[in-house]
Formats: structure tokens, C-alpha cells, sequence
């Protein structure tokens, strides 16, 4: 079982994914009821998981491995609240990602030792301007909106999109260590931006009550994808390639 799991579960998951947006289009586009969606979009992520336990050795170190397994958790619950349409539920969703964020900032954190001089430093402080310059012009597009919401909903949309700046942050570094600059480049980067995409799009579409079928789709395709690439990555280091 283990054998195949290693070998298929990355198909395993892309044909739920799909199966899942097909599903989707389905019920937004041509009004068809189906009722595979819900079910198809609780075992994405668990798909993720299982993904990287298969992949992984015996004798990778089990901190990393916890830390993963926190992250992606605290992801799939995040999504499965989203199920319930509601304010309330929506703000505990941003505050179960900013977890899981943070996780994969601890497990970016573990993975080197942060450096704080040269192309490290320059590469941490060229992506906080970067996260500034995306914040403070967001802001200024759902300025009133924003301030028009409770005090829980605020915390938990800032905490979260400084979450994905520090992780953004950190992940910059990696990319300047020659070691790990591919694990970086290749998986990590591509994962934090499609997460920082995700989160503006949906974040601005609730605020400015906009409600276009094509762009929750899109919201889906880089919510999941920025776990998929992030899955890769960590499935990459565990598995000692």
C-alpha cells in the first residue's frame, strides 16, 4: 500500500482537485445540483497529506514532519468552516490560516539558519517592500469597507496577511541559500504568492460584496495550488531529495 501510495497519491490528489472544479463549474455555470462538491473539497487537502507521508522516509526527522502536519491541518479546517457561509465562521477561517502560516514560517525557520547579512538580508528586506507596497495599495482599494467591519474581522484579516508577509520574508531567504535555493524557488515562492493572490481576491470580493462565478473559481485554483506547490516542497526535503 505504501508502494503505491508513493507512486500515485500526487495523481490521487490532482484528480480530486479537478474533479472538484469540474464539479464546481458544473453547478455555478449550467445549475445543476450535484452532490460530489462538498464531498470532493473535504478530502483535498487530507489528499495533500497522505501525499506527503507516503513520500517521506522513515528517518526523516519527526519535528519536521509534526510541523507539517500541524500546518496542513490547520489549513483543512480553515476550509472545511468556509462550508459555512457566514461572517462568524469566516473570521475563525483567517485566523486557522494565520496557524497554519505560521507553522510553515517554523518549518522555513528549521529548514536553515536564517541569514541576516548579504543576499539574505537584501532578498528579506527587496520582499517586504514588495508586501508593503501590495498592502498599502489593497488598502487603499477596500479602505471603507474595511474600516465598516467588527474589530474580530479586522485582527484576524491583519494577523493573517502578516502571516503570509513573514512567511513571504522568510521564504525569500531560503531563496538566497544555495542549498535550498531550488526547494525555494521551485516550491515555496510559487506556494506564499499563490496564497498572498488567493487572499487579496477573496478578501476584496467579500469587502466589496462582489459575487462572480469565475473568480471564486479562481480563488479555488490558487488557494489549492498554493497547498499543492507548498505540499511538494515539504514532500521534496522529507523525502531527502
Amino acid at each position: 500500500m505504501k508502494k503505491f501510495l508513493k507512486q500515485y497519491s500526487l495523481i490521487i490528489c490532482n484528480v480530486i482537485f479537478y474533479g472538484y472544479c469540474i464539479d464546481l463549474f458544473i453547478v455555478d455555470y449550467f445549475n445543476i445540483s450535484t452532490n460530489h462538491t462538498d464531498y470532493l473539497r473535504i478530502i483535498l487537502i487530507p489528499s495533500l497529506c497522505i501525499y506527503v507521508a507516503a513520500v517521506s522516509k522513515k528517518n526523516s526527522r519527526i519535528d519536521f514532519k509534526q510541523i507539517v502536519l500541524c500546518s496542513l491541518a490547520f489549513a483543512w479546517i480553515a476550509d472545511l468552516l468556509l462550508l459555512k457561509d457566514n461572517t462568524y465562521w469566516f473570521n475563525i477561517n483567517l485566523l486557522l490560516l494565520t496557524a497554519s502560516t505560521v507553522f510553515f514560517v517554523f518549518f522555513i525557520a528549521k529548514l536553515l539558519d536564517v541569514n541576516y547579512k548579504g543576499k539574505g538580508l537584501a532578498y528579506m528586506i527587496f520582499t517586504t517592500v514588495g508586501f508593503m507596497f501590495v498592502y498599502l495599495n489593497f488598502y487603499k482599494l477596500i479602505d471603507n469597507e474595511f474600516n465598516d467591519q467588527s474589530l474580530i474581522f479586522k485582527l484576524a484579516a491583519v494577523l493573517y496577511l502578516l502571516s503570509l508577509a513573514i512567511g513571504g520574508i522568510f521564504v525569500a531567504n531560503l531563496c538566497a541559500n544555495k542549498q535550498r535555493k531550488q526547494l525555494g524557488i521551485n516550491f515555496f515562492l510559487p506556494g506564499i504568492l499563490l496564497f498572498l493572490f488567493s487572499t487579496l481576491l477573496n478578501l476584496g470580493l467579500k469587502l466589496k460584496n462582489v459575487d462572480f462565478n469565475f473568480m471564486q473559481l479562481l480563488i479555488v485554483f490558487t488557494f489549492y495550488f498554493g497547498h499543492y506547490y507548498t505540499a511538494k516542497g515539504y514532500a521534496k526535503y522529507l523525502s531527502g531529495l
